[in-house]
């Protein structure tokens, strides 16, 4: 990454089969994350981590990112929230994000349905005008990108992706271009 100046590593942990032995796994993944942090910073690499909510996730509850967060070595590494993620856990992405934006480098957009499924972004429960406005009175400055995992991703990604496009061309950029 050195080669490419202004690039941000993302650090997510693959999620396991359960969540058996919780606190060390959890503990065990903070020091990894934070070496790997600290061994990029050295090397002047930006660093964010990105917790995901599959059932063996080990970052996925309230309480879990009360925990991590808190001991990621903020010297190093940043935060980079996945709304969907957060409403996979069960938690409202605009507090989290709120809680937790002095650690915020990295936004992940990913929107999820009523039914706990993951959306095209724009028809699920995600607050996306909430949370860009936000963003922009917190004078945030950073990337926020759109993930959309939703089914049609994988039969009609072109699609969608110009779909997402327009939802963020019409519903986002009003709220960031004031």
């Amino acid at each position: 990454l050195q080669e490419f100046p202004g690039t941000m590593l993302a650090i997510v942990q693959m999620p396991g089969e359960n969540r058996s032995n919780l606190r060390e796994r959890q503990e065990n993944l903070l020091k990894c994350v934070n070496a790997i942090a600290k061994r990029a910073h050295n090397k002047s690499i930006a660093c964010s981590y990105h917790p995901n909510s599959p059932a063996g996730s080990v970052v996925r509850t309230e309480q879990d990112y009360d925990f991590f967060l808190s001991g990621l070595d903020h010297s190093v590494i940043g935060y980079a929230p996945d709304v969907g993620h957060i409403a996979a856990g069960g938690m409202d992405p605009l507090a989290i994000i709120q809680r937790y934006r002095s650690l915020i480098n990295h936004v992940h957009y990913k929107d999820m349905g009523s039914d706990g499924e993951w959306a095209a972004m724009g028809d699920g429960v995600i607050d996306f005008p909430g949370i860009t406005a936000y963003l922009r009175d917190s004078d945030y400055g950073g990337w926020i990108i759109v993930e959309d995992e939703c089914p049609r991703a994988m039969h009609e990604p072109d699609k969608l992706t110009l779909d997402d496009g327009v939802y963020a061309k019409n519903i986002l950029l009003p709220i960031v271009a004031v």
